[in-house]
């Protein structure tokens, strides 16, 4: 094991140059308010960068709902929230409400006896049909594997393969979840075979107590648009007042290396939009990987140079429809595979500097970490930093080697530590660990888990850490868990999406994820 102090910490884990900043990178900490962006100084005064490759200013693109909302927030109007998670007004009475029971009932049995004896005559007709033309329908019931198309439509596709559904082979994978009252929800993307992005929705909730109980619902397209052939993703969770709890932000690859986004939140009708990220234009690297935690998302320039995204926290840390840019002194391997994790169970200290590791291969192909401003001058008084990075073993990887990383509380710690754990494939299809716990705070440790081996060579992997927050729906923050049966990790093996999860310092495969 030997030290390589100087490609993770130092000078690498600043930040080196202003990004695309709609707010400025500097208002941190959360006794400072950050400002706002506003019709009238837009991106001439808040934000002097660009996120554009050619080096290009983009035009103001927050639409007038958003000034609306500022105006109405420095008003004292309404709460100082992102407008995606703002509460829903109340439903609409719904049809029929105002029937009378007994009315309601003479209606339904009205219809129901119609529906008898239509059902009887026509019935009855079908069946003498069927009987005479037995003899002939034989040979036709043979063929019923081959859907066939109509007359009146003639766009209907000719088949639909159930494989079209299942998971593209070597498809990149993202995990998030929380912690509800009635039990816990994970989410995990990943694409399909006809490159369409989908969603394994996993949900404690739905107990049934049978005998083959799976707490997996059934998977779900997400309709997102024009994701690219082999796209990388990355999720995480808002969690903030009513009107986030949750929501599920996903970001991926589109066309000419531009970076998009969607959003999940059951408040709305639809329940699937677009990110307000999306009205940035982000441009990355070629093949670049995407890692996020709420409220940091990472990912790579064309240069090589890691670039990280924050959003723009309001009062209480809550969410703001603008976001900053800024490019780290960090240059990884062109199209490294990118894991990051959240240093502080809670949220204030996670969102601020220091907040966060980043792990990715380095251009000697060697995995590598990074605490972005772990030197800077602004970080907290009270900062505890997690675990050393000046001893982080020595280890190269197969280049594009997949990474992953997760985070959980450290036990008893009273300056809100963690401890963290990183997964990565090795030449020989095995997926290895690095590791740091409270038992030994100061070192690294390396294994080989048996149930971890024999994956696919093309196989991502994806960990779950949970989500946090300063302010959920009671008012309360939400720090993050310690290691439970939730410290999941998800990979492929035989073409089928394996789950394990960690068991101590060893990991228990606890069966796979259901795709149809």
């Amino acid at each position: 094991m030997s030290n390589h102090a100087p490609r993770v910490l130092s000078e690498a884990g600043m930040e080196q140059q202003p990004g695309l900043e709609v707010v400025p990178q500097e208002h941190m900490h959360n006794t400072q308010q950050w400002p706002q962006a506003t019709p009238e100084n837009d991106w001439k005064e808040v934000g002097h960068a660009t996120g554009f490759v050619d080096g290009s200013t983009p035009p103001p693109r927050v639409d007038a709902t958003y000034w609306q909302h500022q105006k109405m927030m420095r008003a004292g109007a309404m709460p100082s929230t992102d407008p995606e998670c703002v509460d829903q007004p109340p439903e609409s009475t719904p049809i029929g409400k105002g029937l009378s029971r007994k009315r309601l009932w003479l209606i339904v049995g009205a219809l129901l006896f119609v529906l008898v004896v239509v059902g009887a005559v026509v019935g009855g007709v079908l069946g003498s049909r069927a009987a005479a033309n037995k003899s002939t329908s034989t040979s036709e019931s043979q063929s019923t594997a081959t859907p066939t198309t109509t007359a009146s439509s003639p766009s209907s596709p000719t088949t639909t393969p159930v494989t079209l559904q299942t998971i593209r082979q070597g498809s990149a994978l993202s995990v998030t979840g929380w912690r509800k009252t009635t039990g816990v929800e994970i989410s995990l993307f990943y694409q399909d075979r006809q490159n369409g992005l989908r969603r394994s929705k996993y949900d404690t909730s739905l107990r049934t107590f049978s005998a083959n109980e799976s707490f997996w619902g059934a998977s779900t397209s997400l309709t997102a648009g024009q994701p690219i052939a082999g796209t990388t993703l990355g999720a995480s969770t808002l969690l903030f007042g009513t009107g986030c709890q949750p929501q599920t932000e996903l970001f991926y690859n589109g066309p000419s290396t531009r970076v998009l986004g969607v959003n999940m939140n059951t408040v709305y009708t639809p329940e699937l939009n677009t990110d307000s990220i999306n009205d940035m234009q982000v441009f990355s690297g070629l093949n670049s990987s995407l890692a996020a935690y709420w409220p940091w998302w990472i990912y790579q320039s064309p240069d090589g140079k890691l670039v990280h995204i924050r959003n723009g926290l309001v009062d209480n840390f809550g969410p703001s429809a603008t976001w900053s840019i800024n490019t780290l002194n960090v240059t990884g391997l062109a199209a490294t595979r990118l894991a990051i994790v959240p240093l502080s169970t809670n949220f204030s200290k996670i969102a601020v500097k220091g907040g966060y590791a980043v792990f990715y291969q380095d251009t000697n192909n060697r995995l590598a970490v990074s605490i972005t401003d772990i030197n800077s001058p602004e970080l907290a008084p009270d900062y505890a930093l997690s675990w050393p990075t000046n001893d982080f073993p020595s280890i190269t990887l197969p280049k594009y080697s997949p990474i992953a990383a997760f985070s959980t509380a450290r036990p008893s710690d009273k300056s809100e530590r963690v401890n963290t754990y990183v997964l990565y494939l090795d030449a020989a299809s095995d997926i290895n660990m690095v590791y740091i716990e409270s038992s030994n705070p100061s070192s690294w440790k390396t294994s080989k888990p048996d149930a971890l081996k024999g994956a696919d060579p093309d196989t991502d992997i994806a960990c779950l850490t949970m989500a946090t927050s300063n302010y959920n729906a009671a008012g309360l923050e939400v720090p993050l868990e310690q290691a439970s049966s939730e410290s999941k990790c998800f990979f492929q093996r035989g073409g089928v999406l394996i789950q394990a999860v960690l068991d101590g310092t060893d990991w228990v495969v606890n069966g796979t994820v259901p795709l149809s």
